[in-house]
């Protein structure tokens, strides 16, 4: 992060002067030079990324991809530095330009911000920025199936367990086969638990957590609810497992949940608050850990 920002710092002070100035930046098309009179960072970033595209003839961009590629991901890369309202104005105008041109350009755009925004090895990652591009991927009919449903599920994950997002309350099987849903899950903070059979890791997690005093006496007191979910159906494997976890958690299973969330790895943990408002997504154990012994020393 620290080197993208000294990125930004290199290109913005470029671009600050005459225009001849920006010839001298190897960029694909101009981009926009700011005025002298913006000297804030969050004011040179909403300039450049308002303005960003003017200087591009957009049909004739995608000739050339890699190109392409590297001047969005510049784009991408200030928008961290601008406000809210000036970055998705921006993509919003700039997806209708592209939805303009025809379904392959915005699949191609779409990728790009998968890219940029939604991949481990991003430098600017943002659920919120890649929506909007995997939104319009997904409203976009003409687009091929298997690529039309790939965004869609990306969209549907991102608005259904994205950070600040209200997780809906799926059911799930417990172990004795009754059902039950998240919503009568009643508590102010609530883990969500995803954990697999014979998966080490998910072991070894439910081992820790299992033992840690802070979990321990917020449960007790009815502040935290930890529930276990295996995204499957129920099964005899996933039945022993159950039995093996402490008798305070909340343990099922699951199919439902997999139209709501990714699971990259496993264990992979949620944290909400009694609303259902994600938290925190993709947690470790550690940091779990260490804010559950914060919440309960405020507590005492």
């Amino acid at each position: 992060m620290r080197r993208r920002f000294l990125a930004i710092l290199v290109i913005l002070t470029t671009l600050v002067g005459s225009r001849a100035m920006a010839q001298l930046t190897d960029t694909y098309f101009p981009y926009p030079v700011v005025p002298e009179e913006k000297t804030l960072l969050s004011e040179r970033c909403n300039y450049l990324v308002d303005k960003f595209w003017e200087g591009c003839n957009l049909k004739q961009s995608f000739s050339n991809l890699e190109r392409l590629d590297k001047a969005f991901s510049d784009w991408i890369g200030f928008m961290p530095y601008a406000t809210a309202d000036t970055v998705f104005m921006s993509i919003d105008n700039f997806l209708a330009d592209v939805n303009k041109l025809g379904p392959s350009y915005l699949l191609t755009v779409g990728k790009m911000a998968e890219k940029h925004t939604y991949t481990d090895s991003c430098e600017v990652y943002s659920e919120m920025l890649y929506l909007p591009f995997a939104k319009a991927v997904a409203a976009n009919k003409k687009i091929d199936k298997a690529e039309h449903a790939h965004f869609e599920r990306q969209a549907r994950v991102i608005e259904n367990s994205g950070l600040n997002q209200n997780v809906p309350s799926f059911s799930f099987t417990k172990p004795d086969g009754t059902q039950s849903n998240l919503g009568e899950v009643i508590a102010s903070r609530v883990v969500l638990f995803f954990t697999e059979p014979d998966c080490f890791d998910c072991t070894l997690a439910k081992a820790r957590l299992s033992a840690d005093y802070n979990l321990g006496q917020l449960i007790d007191r009815g502040l935290v609810k930890i529930v276990a979910i295996y995204p499957g159906k129920p099964n005899e494997k996933w039945q022993a497992e159950a039995a093996s976890y402490p008798e305070n958690w909340v343990v099922g299973a699951s199919e439902e949940v997999n139209d709501y969330f990714d699971f990259e790895s496993q264990p992979t943990i949620y944290y909400m608050d009694a609303k259902r408002k994600v938290l925190g997504k993709d947690v470790s154990v550690e940091a779990l850990m260490l804010g559950l012994r914060q919440i309960n020393q405020q507590m005492q």
